[in-house]
């Protein structure tokens, strides 16, 4: 029979609570960002259902590249020029984010201990609004308190303009990023989908296709998008490898190769009171991997999908992502030349007014076996080589202001890389890397 650490949720429930009594005491009043609110002068829920949740209005405001505004500006308009020549806000476009939380996983992980506080987990700076009539921004400033250093985090800025065809209205416009989807208005996709939060130290199975927020902050491109009627949307463009931190010239093992074009296509409708979108996207990428040797190609397409209507005092969401992913790997880079991925997620939703949430979410990932791709390693690895993780997030959030979000979540594992049980080839279990997750977010 086989002895197995019993550290698992040895520390008394008193401190759990504890901490939780803490950050629910902190009176201060996140991606909802508060410069938002005051260029529109509304309150939060002006543009979200529960920030980061984007509302119908939310999408609208995005899509125009964040100009939209109610506020007074500084204005030069000459008659000679036929257009303003300056048009600046008077408010200020800077807002503030802090997140801290707590984290206990199942078992602790090996030469590292348990019950991690974060505090903080990250605080940005954002410079966040209208720049002129057409130009607006989204723009993060990041410290990472895992990582202990500050970043640009995810980035947009927009020229957007609007006509009507047929007398049907028509947003339009170029965005500039440096994380695929984080152009998207919908919060089905990476940059914006659930879970909106997670620990930064809890482990995480090892597959995960690009598309799926992996290349966030590594490159930067260009996309157009046009949004017609409020029915159909359509996005493409392509995107370089522009990673942070590293010395020019570029020559470093894991790098893209290449253009990385970039696509989105959704239908949207509403139905008397339910609204509902499908949707596509993806990418196509190039890649050297760690040691170098031959590039290698990865194929990502998706489908995702968003069902909403009022129940109640509240909203119900469901929503839901699939991604494919394709790989063709350079010789030696991996066991077989051919690989697949496959990431499924789901997360229904009930949100109470502005004051609640409540989430189940499960989700599931499997794919083509490889020694060499997924080799065993304690915690992060694979014994069997096989990428294969599912398991289920329960989570509930608070919201005593419409700027401060307090969540409790909880994620169990029913496999993890390929395994149940001993499936890092070091004696760990999928269940020893369940997560109990604690998160004050404020924004102002």
């Amino acid at each position: 029979m086989r002895m197995r650490c019993k550290d698992a949720w040895t520390v008394p429930l008193a401190l759990h609570l504890g901490f939780a009594f803490l950050i629910a005491l902190v009176p201060v009043p996140a991606r909802s960002v508060p410069s938002f609110a005051r260029q529109l002068d509304m309150p939060c829920n002006g543009c979200h259902v529960q920030f980061p949740v984007l509302n119908t209005f939310g999408r609208q405001f995005k899509l125009s590249g964040y100009t939209l505004s109610s506020k007074p500006t500084i204005e030069d308009e000459r008659a000679e020029a036929r257009r303003k020549l300056l048009d600046l806000p008077i408010p200020a476009l800077l807002s503030v984010m802090f997140q801290a939380d707590y984290t206990r996983t199942g078992k602790r992980q090996p030469d590292s201990k348990n019950d991690d506080i974060e505090f903080p987990d990250q605080a940005s700076l954002f410079f966040a609004g209208r720049i002129a009539p057409k130009v607006g921004s989204f723009v993060q400033v990041t410290y990472s308190g895992a990582d202990n250093e500050f970043g640009f985090d995810n980035t947009d800025i927009r020229i957007a303009d609007t006509k009507e065809i047929d007398s049907k209205p028509l947003v339009y416009g170029v965005s500039f990023n440096n994380n695929p989807t984080v152009s998207d208005p919908w919060n089905t996709t990476a940059a914006w989908g659930y879970p909106y939060a997670s620990s930064p130290s809890a482990p995480t199975p090892a597959a995960s296709a690009l598309v799926n927020g992996n290349l966030a902050q590594e490159v930067a491109g260009a996309t157009v998008y046009g949004y017609f009627d409020e029915l159909v949307y359509a996005e493409v463009g392509v995107y370089g490898a522009a990673p942070l931190g590293i010395d020019r010239p570029l020559a470093r093992a894991g790098s893209l190769q290449g253009p990385i074009p970039y696509w989105r296509l959704a239908l949207s409708h509403v139905f008397g009171q339910t609204s509902v979108m499908v949707g596509h996207f993806g990418l196509a990428a190039k890649q050297k991997p760690d040691g170098g040797g031959p590039n290698d190609d990865f194929e990502d397409v998706g489908l995702d999908f968003q069902i909403r209507h009022p129940l109640g005092p509240g909203l119900f969401q469901l929503q839901g992502r699939w991604v494919y992913e394709d790989a063709r790997y350079g010789t030696g880079n991996a066991s077989n030349r051919h690989g697949h991925l496959h990431q499924i997620s789901a997360d229904a939703t009930y949100f109470w007014d502005q004051w609640a949430s409540f989430t189940l979410s499960p989700f599931a990932t499997f794919g083509s076996r490889d020694r060499v791709v997924y080799p065993p390693d304690p915690v992060d690895g694979s014994r069997n080589g096989r990428p294969d993780s599912h398991g289920l997030i329960a989570e509930v959030s608070y919201n005593p202001w419409m700027n401060t979000r307090l969540t409790l979540q909880y994620t169990s594992y029913f496999e993890f890389n390929g395994r149940r049980a001993g499936y890092d080839g070091s004696d760990r279990d999928a269940s020893d890397n369940n997560t109990l997750f604690l998160q004050m977010w404020l924004a102002w």
